[in-house]
């Protein structure tokens, strides 16, 4: 069949020279000669004036060196996730949503959002949405208060796309209603949970000794996969510890999470302790101490499970403080005295350490153990080793998944010691928005680009618009924050948010 040679040309003189057979549709000539001149869109005319949209090369009569126009023409580039939301009323509260999620009950409201219950049409699972008020207005620039928050959100999202596993909340949707640059909810759907373990310490429900066997392992499985990708939880504490009526369990509230990217994370400023996460009941010593640096890491996460392993045991809380000084005085009456071999150099503020180190520890540890029931004595082996005072002393989450009161999970469907998995490297590209001097609506970009991984057809067809109009989001552009610049990592009302 004859090949026919054209050169399509631009006002601006660029051209492009394409050569197909006679049966070639005007079609795939319209689309080589966009790729070629790196355009979006546009109308091929004849060089009199006649518009080419229809049929083929030979049905318009095109010859051999003939030359057509290629004229550039606006088009509506992709700037929302083009859903159709309906508006649902519960209990006073509103969410909107897309017809394939059906809207049955509200579940949990908070300061800065809410979560409903639902069933996805498409494929028949009940799940939960959770709707965030990410953006309360289009305030300045760097206007830290507004976008804080968003950050926040957005840093949770990308960390449960990155962890996929059987303990930690896995989310399968993110979508919000309107355009990037003007939406201010965003929305999650995950897995309804039935339950969390507060509701279940708080009722009358018994819990036997596997039930705490059962709930610790899982909470210190996801926790060994979450720091070996160099992730500090922050904020572990029973509410957060979602549960179903198989006894599954999944961390969830990862909005606090601390970063560590070693040596490959050059620029993102080093882990410190936060002052405003986590309920003092189940804060590590090094953070009531005001830790930073080496001493601050996975230990803390530790410290937060022997907390509430112990809380399971007793049905209370183990150390249920006031304030941060009342905190460290149950901590050290509950413990008993410090081994010899441990001392206070870990606490580097010489009026801090001073305060601790004149705190008497108690001598008897009888009324703590009491509180706790009759435990095995492998129980209470593992609660010392994760409570330990001092957080070089502390074991690790792979330790303590090894650890004896685990011993009769070994070789059942309930533990595989070679299914507890590691994770794998974080992408430093997906958290530079944290380190960098951002504005709002480079944070709006980043969220629609986090929202478009699971509009997999939408995120396709976005790219390339972006790339053939040079406009590609380049997060590396912005300048990097000093260490007396960094962002506020959290709010105080975050306990109020919506888990």
């Amino acid at each position: 069949m004859a090949s026919i040679s054209i050169e399509v040309s631009l006002l601006s003189g660029r051209t492009a020279k394409i050569t197909r057979e006679a049966q070639c549709s005007i079609e795939e000539i319209k689309q080589e000669a966009l790729d070629s001149l790196e355009m979006c869109a546009g109308v091929l005319l004849t060089t009199s004036g006649e518009m080419l949209c229809q049929g083929t090369l030979e049905d318009a009569g095109l010859k051999d060196g003939d030359v057509v126009l290629l004229q550039q023409r606006q088009v509506d580039l992709l700037d929302s996730l083009q859903l159709d939301c309906q508006l649902s009323h519960r209990r006073g509260a509103s969410i909107q949503a897309p017809e394939r999620f059906a809207i049955l009950d509200l579940v949990a409201q908070g300061a800065y959002g809410l979560m409903c219950s639902a069933r996805d049409e498409i494929t028949d699972d009940m799940v939960a949405i959770k709707k965030t008020r990410a953006f309360e207005s289009n305030r300045g620039a760097l206007d830290f208060e507004p976008l804080s928050h968003a950050r926040q959100e957005l840093k949770e999202l990308r960390l449960l796309r990155h962890f996929r596993h059987e303990n930690i909340l896995d989310v399968r949707y993110v979508f919000f209603p309107g355009s990037k640059m003007e939406f201010h909810d965003l929305y999650s759907v995950s897995e309804l949970m039935e339950t969390d373990l507060q509701a279940i310490l708080k009722s009358s429900q018994s819990l036997l000794d596997q039930h705490c066997q059962f709930f610790s392992y899982q909470i210190l499985r996801g926790l060994k996969f979450m720091h070996s990708a160099g992730v500090l939880h922050q904020d572990l504490k029973p509410r957060l510890l979602l549960v179903n009526r198989n006894c599954d369990l999944k961390i969830s509230g990862l909005s606090m999470a601390a970063l560590d990217l070693g040596e490959t994370g050059e620029g993102f400023p080093p882990r410190d302790a936060n002052p405003y996460v986590n309920k003092v009941w189940y804060r590590a010593p090094e953070a009531l101490c005001d830790c930073t640096g080496s001493v601050y890491g996975p230990a803390i996460d530790i410290w937060g499970v022997g907390a509430i392993l112990g809380e399971m045991f007793a049905r209370r809380p183990v150390f249920p403080g006031k304030n941060v000084q009342h905190q460290l005085k149950l901590i050290l009456e509950g413990l008993g005295p410090r081994k010899e071999e441990s001392s206070l150099s870990w606490i580097k503020k010489p009026e801090i350490r001073k305060f601790v180190d004149s705190l008497t520890p108690s001598v008897d540890r009888k009324a703590f153990c009491d509180a706790l029931g009759p435990i095995s004595p492998s129980a209470m082996e593992l609660l010392d080793a994760l409570l330990q005072f001092d957080p070089q002393q502390r074991i690790s989450a792979e330790q303590a998944l090894n650890w004896s009161y685990f011993g009769e999970f070994a070789g059942t469907d309930l533990r595989c010691p070679e299914d507890e998995p590691v994770c794998a490297p974080l992408e430093l590209r997906d958290f530079e928005f944290l380190i960098r001097k951002i504005d709002l609506p480079a944070l709006r970009e980043e969220m629609f680009l986090e929202a478009l991984h699971y509009h997999p057809e939408l995120k396709q067809r976005y790219l390339r618009e972006q790339s053939l109009m040079g406009t590609m989001h380049e997060i590396g552009k912005y300048e990097l924050l000093t260490l007396g610049e960094r962002w506020p990592d959290c709010l105080d009302a975050a306990d109020d948010a919506v888990a």
